[in-house]
């Protein structure tokens, strides 16, 4: 039995305004749209702990779910689907929700070449064989749906399924590791101020070519750009063809070049891991390559590192700029922090970057001080001690 009031003290009136504002706002979608929502459920691939931990975050993503069944009066297109969690984030969602995102006859066809279980399994795939993916996915994007609002706990974001719809044009909202103080606190953010600061954030970013990130906890990061590569806007607002990005909103981030980090990334919390021993990475061309010392969430790190060896890479860069965001010990809330940054290990194959892996864990680093070093030889203070200065 559950204690306290945690599932009733959010009402079912505010979850349908909130779903309401998720698909009249930040989605935009029209009533002539298809839009397909799912959330994750319990499954024996989760530990006892973590399913025991996750009781109270999925009794309010049962109630997401039938607040958005509430609306398909107004939204015809509208549909659900739920699923056995993958227990991992940046695992591809089962077959089951492929076949409702881009319909039986294109996932019929990818059966029949054998490329449907490379996709699911994340198996390396050829660029010829991505070719011919991608051209005959075009050839179905009437069947393909208009949006997809993920609320399950394990991200979605940086799977080939996120990453193939947005390529024909999908809007794609992702709400990992939602729960009742991310709803009330950082998703209730005004949009066009958050918006605005992104893009100020954004502008500074696309003209750098490296950062230097310090910290108090002790981390002394470079981190070099590939000039050629796009800054990602993640604004709150889904309303242009193939725009993604989470729900909380709130940062701008970019892929780094694959070689182009070193120094120590001090950890203090980790994905599904708000409170660690701090764990000292050393980063050396682009990969961790050892820890001062072994703690626990080493150990977690070297156990990924070791099933594949890509998840060493520093994938991403990316800066908060949610003024409604509070909580650093959630990695959904904490790296849209205003002031915080933070550093994903892994996977960026799904936005510019060229590392395969089966996973993408973020960092968020508290009270940092950020200076860029811009194309043109200016060195910039973007954040000093937690605080955007620009």
């Amino acid at each position: 039995m559950l204690k306290g009031n945690f599932v009733m003290s959010i009402s079912d009136d505010f979850l349908y305004r909130t779903c309401k504002s998720i698909l009249g706002i930040n989605l935009d979608l029209q009533p002539h749209e298809s839009c397909l929502y799912f959330t994750d459920i319990s499954s024996d691939r989760e530990s006892p702990a973590l399913r025991k931990r996750l009781v109270k975050a999925r009794k309010i993503h049962s109630r997401m779910y039938d607040s958005f069944n509430t609306l398909k009066d107004e939204y015809p297109g509208l549909f659900g689907a739920t699923y056995d969690s993958t227990a991992a984030h940046g695992k591809e969602p089962p077959e089951s929700i492929w076949r409702l995102a881009f319909g039986d006859e294109l996932v019929d066809w990818l059966n029949r070449k054998e490329y449907m279980w490379r996709l699911l399994e994340e198996a390396k795939i050829n660029p010829n064989q991505w070719h011919e993916i991608k051209v005959k996915i075009r050839q179905y994007t009437k069947s393909i749906v208009s949006a997809v609002i993920a609320f399950s706990w394990f991200s979605t974001t940086h799977t080939r399924f996120r990453s193939l719809l947005t390529h024909v044009g999908t809007r794609y909202i992702s709400m990992p590791m939602l729960d009742e103080d991310v709803l009330k606190g950082p998703i209730a953010a005004e949009w066009d101020v958050v918006r605005t600061r992104t893009e100020v954030v954004a502008s500074f970013l696309d003209k750098s070519e490296k950062v230097h990130i310090s910290c108090p906890s002790g981390s002394d990061i470079w981190i070099n750009f590939d000039p050629y590569r796009k800054v990602h806007l993640d604004t709150g607002f889904f309303t242009k063809t193939a725009s993604f990005g989470n729900l909380p909103a709130g940062e701008a981030y970019i892929a780094p070049k694959e070689d182009g980090a070193y120094g120590k990334l001090v950890l203090t919390s980790g994905p599904d891991h708000p409170n660690i021993e701090q764990t000292t990475a050393i980063v050396e061309n682009g990969i961790v390559v050892d820890f001062e010392k072994e703690t626990p969430y080493a150990k977690i790190l070297m156990t990924h590192f070791g099933h594949e060896w890509n998840m060493r890479y520093v994938a991403e860069f990316g800066v908060g700029t949610n003024d409604c965001a509070h909580n650093a010990a959630s990695v959904i809330e904490g790296e849209k922090i205003c002031g915080t940054i933070h550093i994903a290990l892994g996977d960026n194959s799904t936005f510019g970057g060229t590392v395969e892996a089966k996973g993408h864990l973020d960092h968020v680093i508290v009270s940092p001080t950020v200076y860029l070093y811009q194309k043109d030889g200016k060195k910039i203070k973007l954040i000093d001690r937690g605080k955007l200065v620009v």
